[in-house]
């Protein structure tokens, strides 16, 4: 049965490189240790051929070792066996979540064949830059649940990588995932391959109902503010809206449940 493994960006890869000294660059330091000015000034190195280089080649030196994010693509495909594993990245907007994702789609196309695995490229999330981690939360949610739905109504076995990005990230990409039927993956730090199985989440039918099926503004005022407790809802002001990771999440419901 084939595969699909959908992977999280992080910055390991920038980290592990520069600790090995394939890399040796202050600018890489900066952002690194949470300068995200340096980050915007990082952006060149996108159309820099030998940077890319370096850090492809130094992920396909030792693919198990080099990251969180190759960790979980060496070790998925090792499980798997002869199964072929379509793999597809997931990068914030910054500078330097998408140079690791760069490097990764080049040096798993450039060994494609040799590793058993078929590259779908990356998606730049769109998520620091909009001020607000809802709707960062929001597009991730998008991105990955229609690539998740799309390829698991065409047969595929569905896995999402969680090693890598922020903790923000790996939360949310588990609740896509359980909420699809596909089972979230992590890489312990002595090389380990956790699955974490299937679990049964939906969204309540009821709360679907009522969000949907008449104007927030309608609904009671003691229900609307234990919704926006609970994070359902959000208050813009002194108006109420579905919050934006949670009006994805219902889109993806609508579309329904691969085989449901």
């Amino acid at each position: 049965m084939p595969a699909f493994l959908g992977v999280i960006v992080g910055l390991s890869m920038l980290d592990n490189a520069l600790a090995s000294h394939i890399i040796d660059d202050e600018l890489v330091r900066r952002v690194l240790s949470g300068d995200r000015e340096a980050d915007f000034r990082l952006s060149k190195y996108l159309y820099n051929e030998d940077f890319l280089s370096r850090l492809s080649s130094f992920a396909c030196g030792n693919l198990a070792r080099c990251c969180a994010e190759g960790s979980s693509v060496a070790l998925l495909k090792d499980m798997l066996g002869g199964d072929v594993v379509r793999v597809k990245f997931y990068a914030t907007d910054t500078a330097s979540s998408q140079l690791c994702a760069v490097a990764l789609v080049k040096c798993l196309t450039s060994k494609s064949r040799e590793l058993g695995v078929e590259v779908d490229g990356y998606t730049r999330v769109q998520f620091f830059g909009t001020g607000d981690f809802s709707s960062g939360l929001g597009n991730l949610v998008r991105a990955l649940g229609s690539d998740l739905v799309n390829y698991m109504h065409r047969g595929f076995d569905a896995y999402v990588s969680i090693t890598g990005g922020t903790k923000l990230e790996s939360v949310m990409a588990s609740m896509v995932a359980w909420l699809l039927g596909a089972k979230p993956i992590y890489t312990t730090i002595d090389g380990k391959l956790v699955i974490l199985p299937r679990m049964p989440l939906r969204i309540d039918d009821e709360l679907v109902n009522m969000v949907l099926n008449r104007p927030l503004s309608e609904l009671p005022g003691n229900l609307v503010d234990e919704l926006v407790k609970s994070g359902f809802l959000v208050r813009r002001g002194g108006v109420v809206d579905l919050a934006p990771w949670f009006r994805e999440f219902l889109n993806i419901t609508q579309r329904g449940r691969p085989g449901a």
